[in-house]
């Protein structure tokens, strides 16, 4: 189990190394249309994960409906008791 992780720390620090050494390589060269392409998407996603109120808005309907679910069943119970 050892061996796994102590390569799996390698593997990952290599791959920092590739990175830091395929950046300082293409410092100055212009983005080739794939490349602009992928930074576009991520930077669609970036702002659709940072939206303020995306998520909030999303979980508050969520609750909302729960909410009107258990006072449905509340109601029905409470209706139903002889």
């Amino acid at each position: 189990m050892e061996h796994k992780r102590k390569l799996a720390e390698l593997s990952h620090n290599i791959l920092k190394i590739i990175v830091k050494q395929e950046c300082t390589r293409k410092i100055g060269l212009a983005l080739t249309p794939d490349e602009e392409a992928l930074r576009t998407k991520l930077e669609n996603m970036q702002a659709l994960v940072s939206a303020p109120t995306q998520f909030r808005d999303a979980s508050a309907n969520y609750y909302h409906k729960c909410a009107c679910k258990e006072i449905n069943m509340r109601l029905v119970a409470a209706v139903n008791m002889p």
